[in-house]
């Protein structure tokens, strides 16, 4: 009896050290996955772009240039839901804090939804304080939450809908409190409940509207790194919905005042102006380079381009670029090896282009590191058009 008892006892934990083995290759194939699908997709954002810029008189065609770049934009959204998957499982969600003012938070995040939501013929109210409402977290997330929640409420709006975001300072002081409404279908009762939880789609058949079922379980575990909470309303079927942020504030709130923010759906804040600039491409992707390289073209800037650490190296000594966009995975010398060369060129703060990272790693481990080499900026894969001009600014 007891050896039974011992047998069982070993094959059962046995079982759970393979379960979580292949819990572990689960992950890491998700991260592989979604990193070897940045490259294909930093191509495809760049031309989504270079299509939309293209003046176009046969509207049918305008049509498909739209269906293009929307789809990209969507995919992009999968591929960095799918690396927030093994994140989130893992445990291994960061934040970054800095002090912040949760206007530009909030700002920032409609500058991320606004296309989204203006294609689902849905209407945006924004009511901001006129004064800073300041804390210390991670500017990022703080924006991916709000972005989060704008993108799940107009996603369960109808045409014709409204949503409308709110900021404001609540609890005599001490904390900021973000609302997202929407005119919607509204949430269940026995929905209310779950609706934070990972993968939960609210009803049969919502998988068909995007998405893997994580943004509102990533809010949750976002808002609490903060120290903050987050809850749901509704009224039920047809009284549309509503979520509550709440964060502690910093204890000296700044009493400087700054312009009214106007309500009503501001116009997307437009990319800073900004002269001609010489800009070298690195990369080992010939479409990477080609799309890159064209987009910042019709921008008016100078571009040469480089396939590998050794040709990149020659040209900032031949060509003496402004900026130079350096992929961190090269064939010969990797971009990290590239950077400390440049600022080992450079010493004592003298003439050096500006050194931007772009890769398919993200994190904070991946920033520091490429900041410590020597870059001026790390970027994620794919970039948007509008956040590569801003970094070839100065931004």
């Amino acid at each position: 009896m007891r050896g039974r008892i011992e047998r069982e006892r070993h094959e059962a934990s046995a079982r759970e050290v393979e379960l979580r083995r292949l819990d572990r290759l689960k992950d890491e194939f998700l991260a592989t996955l979604a990193h070897e699908l940045r490259n294909p997709l930093t191509s495809l954002v760049a031309v989504a772009e270079i299509l939309e810029q293209q003046p176009v008189e046969d509207p049918a065609l305008a049509r498909l240039h739209g269906i293009v770049r929307r789809q990209v934009v969507h995919l992009r959204r999968l591929v960095e839901d799918s690396l927030e998957i093994s994140r989130f499982t893992q445990g291994k969600i960061e934040v970054r804090s800095e002090r912040v003012d949760l206007r530009d938070v909030v700002e920032r995040a409609l500058e991320l939804t606004q296309a989204a939501i203006d294609a689902r013929g849905v209407s945006l109210w924004i009511s901001l304080p006129s004064v800073p409402v300041p804390l210390h977290g991670d500017p990022v997330r703080l924006a991916q939450v709000v972005s989060n929640l704008l993108d799940n409420a107009a996603k369960f709006t109808p045409p014709g809908g409204r949503v409308s975001v709110s900021l404001e300072v609540g609890g005599g002081g001490a904390a900021a409190v973000i609302r997202v409404r929407d005119s919607g279908r509204g949430i269940s009762a026995d929905q209310l409940a779950r609706i934070f939880e990972p993968f939960v789609q609210s009803e049969a058949g919502d998988a068909s509207r995007g998405g893997l079922g994580i943004g509102l379980a990533l809010v949750k575990q976002l808002v609490t790194l903060h120290g903050g909470t987050v809850s749901a309303t509704s009224g039920g079927s047809g009284a549309g919905a509503e979520l509550v942020v709440r964060l502690p504030l910093s204890r000296h709130r700044e009493a400087s005042a700054s312009p009214p923010k106007a309500n009503g759906a501001p116009s997307p804040r437009p990319p800073p102006e900004a002269p001609p600039t010489r800009v070298l491409v690195v990369d080992d992707n010939p479409e990477i380079r080609s799309t890159v390289q064209v987009f910042l073209q019709l921008e008016g800037h100078a571009v040469l381009t480089a396939d590998s650490g050794r040709a990149a190296l020659d040209q900032i000594t031949r060509a003496d670029p402004d900026v130079v966009l350096l992929d961190i995975g090269l064939p010969d010398v990797d971009g990290y090896a590239v950077a400390r060369q440049v600022r080992a060129r450079a010493p004592g703060g003298g003439r050096r282009p500006r050194l931007i990272a772009m890769t398919g790693n993200v994190g904070s481990r991946e920033r520091d590191r490429a900041l410590r080499a020597g870059f001026d900026a790390h970027v994620p894969k794919p970039i948007d058009g509008r956040t590569l001009l801003r970094l070839v600014a100065g931004g």
